[in-house]
C-alpha cells in the first residue's frame, strides 16, 4: 500500500499529528511532516488551526466536524467565543468587544468571514463553519432588518430610503459568495449606460499577446535546466516532465571526491517556492533513497526557508 492511503486510512478514523503518523509509518517526524504537507498541497487533506502541543492537526475535509473533538485545547476565551458562535451560527463583528472580534479570527477552524454591503457601508459578520449560505443568508437579513426597525424607531417613524442591498462575500472561498437583496435597487439609468459605451469606444484595442512568444519563455526552461547542468558536469539519466514545461522530475549524476553520487531533481518554473513545495520534493527523495536537489527559478519564503533547515539530503538552487 501507498504511504500516501496509508495515511489517509489512519486520517479517516480521526484527525492525526505527525507522530501518529510517524509511528504508523515507522518513520521519523520530519519525513511525517512532508507527506503530511505533500497531501495538503494536493487538496486531500487540511491543517487545523487547533494546536497540541504546538502542532496542528491534520484531517479530511469532510471530516472537519471532528475537530469539535479539541475545543478544549483552544483557550478559554477561544473556546467561549467558539461556543458561543456555535449556538448564535452568525455574530456582528461591530457589536462585538475587540477581545471578541481577535478570538474570533483566532478560532479559522470554526469561524468563516462574511463582508457584507448594507447601505453603502461594508460590515463584517461571523458564521459557523457548518452554517449554509442559505441560513447564513436568512439569519443575516434578520439581524438587519432589525437594526432598520430600530433606525425608524429612533428617527420617530420617519421612512427610511427604500434602497438597501447585502452582499456577503466569504474569504474562505468564492463557493461561498452569496448575495442577499432585501428590497429591488433602482435600475442604473441610460445616461451612465452611454457613458461607459463611449469610453470603450475610445480606449484603443489591446494587442493579445501571441502564443508564440509564451511558448518560448516555456521552453527557455528547460535549455535553462540544461545549461546549468553542463555547467555543474552533471548527467542526466532520466526525465520526466510532470507540468508542461514548468515543472520537471529528474535522475541526476554529479562527479564527487567520493565518486559518481545519483540525485533526485525536482526542477520547477515558479515564482514563489512554499514550504510543501520543499515536503512534496522531499518525500520523493526518502522514498527513492537518495539526496535531493532543487532546481528553481524563483524564491523561497521565509517559511521555506526556515523548513530547509530540518531537511537533511536536501539542497536549492536557483536557476
Amino acid at each position: 500500500m501507498d504511504y500516501r492511503e496509508k495515511i489517509l486510512a489512519l486520517v479517516r478514523t480521526k484527525p492525526v499529528l505527525p507522530n501518529d503518523v510517524a509511528k504508523e509509518l515507522k518513520t521519523n517526524t520530519t519525513m511525517a511532516g512532508a507527506m503530511l504537507s505533500e497531501l495538503c498541497s494536493n487538496g486531500l487533506l487540511k491543517v487545523s488551526t487547533v494546536k497540541i502541543g504546538g502542532s496542528p492537526l491534520y484531517y479530511l475535509p469532510e471530516n472537519k466536524h471532528q475537530l469539535l473533538n479539541y475545543l478544549n485545547n483552544l483557550n478559554k476565551e477561544d473556546k467561549q467565543t467558539a461556543e458561543r458562535l456555535q449556538h448564535e451560527q452568525i455574530i456582528r463583528e461591530q457589536d462585538e468587544q475587540p477581545l471578541t472580534r481577535v478570538s474570533l479570527r483566532q478560532i479559522k477552524d470554526f469561524a468563516e468571514q462574511l463582508i457584507v454591503a448594507y447601505e453603502g457601508k461594508e460590515e463584517t459578520f461571523w458564521k459557523w463553519y457548518a452554517l449554509t449560505d442559505k441560513e447564513a443568508e436568512e439569519k443575516i437579513k434578520q439581524i438587519l432588518e432589525s437594526k432598520s426597525k430600530e433606525s425608524r424607531a429612533e428617527s420617530g417613524g420617519k421612512q427610511i430610503s427604500p434602497g438597501l442591498q447585502a452582499s456577503l462575500k466569504s474569504k474562505e472561498s468564492e463557493v461561498n459568495s452569496l448575495q442577499l437583496e432585501l428590497e429591488h435597487l433602482k435600475p442604473e439609468t441610460g445616461k451612465e449606460t452611454d457613458k461607459d459605451t463611449t469610453q470603450e469606444t475610445k480606449e484603443k484595442p489591446k494587442k493579445e499577446p501571441k502564443p508564440k512568444n509564451v511558448q518560448t519563455k516555456q521552453e527557455d526552461f528547460w535549455q535553462t535546466i540544461e545549461q546549468f547542468l553542463q555547467d555543474n558536469k552533471i548527467q542526466l539519466i532520466e526525465k520526466n516532465m510532470t507540468k508542461r514545461n514548468t515543472e520537471y522530475d529528474l535522475l541526476i549524476e554529479l562527479p564527487s571526491p567520493m565518486g559518481t553520487l545519483t540525485y533526485y531533481c525536482k526542477a520547477r518554473h515558479k515564482k514563489s517556492i512554499s514550504p510543501e513545495d520543499l515536503s512534496s520534493a522531499y518525500v520523493q527523495g526518502q522514498l527513492k533513497k537518495i539526496p535531493v536537489i532543487y532546481l528553481t527559478t524563483g524564491k523561497l519564503t521565509k517559511k521555506a526557508e526556515q523548513h530547509t533547515r530540518q531537511l537533511s539530503g536536501f539542497t536549492v538552487k536557483q536557476l
